[in-house]
């Protein structure tokens, strides 16, 4: 199963749990949408692409702490 393929699986399992929960829906799936840009970036090695995503996701939701560690990993 190709990466692209995986990650999209992913997304649409990641959105229908947000979806399910019902509290903040807009924000939570931008931040997952930008944790998951994010690190398909990263896997990319688009690195300048990738901190932006991940400053993204914390804009959305500034209590995020898997993102700060995401973005102190590429540093």
């Amino acid at each position: 199963m190709s990466r692209f393929k995986k990650l999209s699986i992913f997304l649409l399992v990641a959105l229908f749990a947000v979806a399910s929960s019902g509290c903040g829906f807009y924000t939570r799936v931008m931040t997952q949408k930008n944790l998951v840009d994010g690190a398909a970036a990263y896997n990319e090695r688009k690195f300048d692409e990738a901190i932006e995503r991940f400053e993204r996701a914390v804009s959305y939701d500034p209590d995020l702490t898997s993102v700060e560690a995401n973005t102190a990993q590429l540093f």
